[in-house]
């Protein structure tokens, strides 16, 4: 089909061209097209603030039809882990496909219009210096982050503490909330001998904290940031630890275009090496040949595909790999799979206002200490394109339940969230608008409970996993599912020898 732009309707305003994954759309005053590289992903006419777009221009496309096509690696899901490992499988000299169900790229790790606002999907913080940025340095695909220059803290009953940026602010941060320096000292101590001897304490963060200090501002502070990088508030020391090591000193940002922009990099890093990325293709089964993985059976745009691989990397999540094999994995194999990868629901809030409903300070992330619901705070369009001038979109991420076999209530967490940012800033709700984002058991939070997941091997000796269901120590989230396409990917080299002559970077 591709797309047709109606210039008297298009204003240049440039958010079809950021919407774009696949660098079909160009914008020069006017918007304009490249229909060889549109994928019909039906995404950017619901960027389109004024409805220039339309989906009805037949061309002859460049992508694969729905047919039987092979590869050497499919790769199912464009998540973080699908695309990630996509990229870099394909880096390596194989020649991959992506499938993803949905109309665009990203999954949890991307971005959708709304009212000329690009709004994240999922959890949109960055670490510098992570896997993701790892992965887009070894493949050449932008990463456009603007940092955050300062971690500060809104306290309940005492209310918003500022360290001021360079080192020490958690130091500071913590004498500001507690008043004993005495105390802080003892933790910082104990943080830097276990960070300096690698030797981790057993049990979890909050274990190791209460046997240096009974401070209850001390204990409510590192809840708030254990929430905040993982969900829940309390994990094991040494997920915590690890994720101290490697992200130390880094700080963390935002896609300053939103992540739909990164996703798409990771998406032409992929087909600029010969491979495809195919949106409205869902896959319903992957066909074995005994113990080994050979194709997988998908609908794409409502047509029967089958795709043949030497290997499969599949980052639709740990349950729904066993799903998707019906049957053909062992019983204690599935069972482990349910028991280490429950999943996470969450739910991710953005308040939309003309002005900021925080503390003022620019570039500014917010630890809440004391709150109901909400773990961490901040106000995007300080760093970021996200809104236009004078358009603020203050994202929320709120705490999960203690575990997954409490039950979820949305509206609950929505209103004890609401009564955080009622006691934070009064007034807010006059002239702003509340989006929330639910995430349950078929769209996650996260595949796996911190410190828990699966191997990245799989009983099939050609089908790996990929995604933040899959054991990744010290990271969570999009940083765990980018990790993993590392193992992903050493895992199909180290046993599928590569057809295609090109040297790995």
């Amino acid at each position: 089909m591709g797309i047709r732009i109606d210039e008297a309707k298009c204003i240049g305003c440039g958010l079809c061209e950021i919407a774009c994954a696949y660098d079909a759309i160009d914008v020069h005053v006017k918007a304009r097209v490249d229909n060889t590289l549109c994928t019909d992903c039906n995404v950017c006419p619901d960027y389109c603030p004024t409805d220039a777009i339309e989906m009805e221009v037949p061309i002859t496309p460049t992508f694969v039809e729905p047919k039987d096509a092979s590869f050497d690696v499919a790769i199912i899901g464009s998540g973080l882990g699908g695309l990630c490992s996509g990229a870099l499988l394909a880096d390596r000299g194989y020649k991959v496909v992506v499938l993803e169900r949905n109309p665009s790229v990203g999954g949890r790790f991307s971005s959708l219009r709304h009212k000329n606002l690009m709004l994240p999907t999922g959890g949109s913080l960055i670490g510098l210096g992570g896997p993701l940025e790892r992965v887009c340095a070894q493949v050449g695909a932008p990463f456009d982050v603007a940092p955050f220059d300062v971690s500060a803290y809104w306290v309940r009953n005492k209310g918003w503490i500022n360290p001021g940026p360079g080192g020490g602010q958690l130091r500071r941060a913590l004498v500001d909330i507690s008043g004993q320096p005495d105390a802080v000292d003892a933790v910082m101590g104990g943080m830097k001998d276990v960070l300096v001897s690698g030797t981790h304490p057993e049990g979890s963060l909050l274990e190791w904290l209460a046997s240096l200090t009974d401070s209850n501002d001390i204990e409510r502070t590192f809840r708030g940031i254990i929430a905040a990088a993982f969900g829940p508030e309390d994990v094991p020391a040494t997920d915590f630890f690890q994720l101290v090591a490697a992200t130390s000193g880094k700080g963390m940002g935002l896609a300053r275009g939103g992540l739909i922009h990164l996703m798409g990099g990771l998406a032409r890093a992929i087909r600029e090496r010969g491979g495809e990325v195919w949106t409205r293709a869902e896959v319903e089964a992957i066909t074995l040949d005994g113990s080994t993985a050979t194709a997988v059976q998908a609908i794409r745009h409502g047509r029967p595909c089958a795709i043949s691989a030497r290997a499969v990397v599949s980052a639709a999540g740990p349950r729904q790999t066993v799903r998707m094999l019906d049957g053909a994995l062992d019983r204690e194999y599935a069972a482990d799979v349910a028991e280490r990868a429950q999943p996470v629901s969450s739910i991710s809030i953005h308040i939309i206002s003309d002005r900021d409903i925080l503390g003022g300070i620019p570039g500014a992330v917010y630890t809440v200490v004391g709150g109901r619901r909400i773990c961490m705070i901040f106000d995007a369009s300080h760093i970021t394109n996200w809104a236009p001038a004078g358009t603020h979109i203050t994202e929320i991420y709120p705490l999960t339940e203690a575990g997954p076999e409490v039950p979820v209530d949305w509206q609950e967490q929505v209103d004890e969230a609401l009564l955080d940012m009622d006691d934070m800033t009064r007034g807010w709700r006059e002239g702003s608008e509340v989006k929330v984002l639910c995430m349950g058991t078929e769209f996650p939070g996260l595949h796996a409970w911190p410190g828990d997941g699966v191997s990245v091997e799989t009983p099939i000796a050609n089908l790996v996993l990929a995604g933040d269901g899959v054991l990744s120590r010290g990271y969570a989230g999009g940083a765990a599912a980018a990790n993993s396409a590392f193992m992903a990917a050493d895992a199909i080299e180290a046993r599928l020898p590569r057809r295609i002559g090109r040297s790995r970077t």
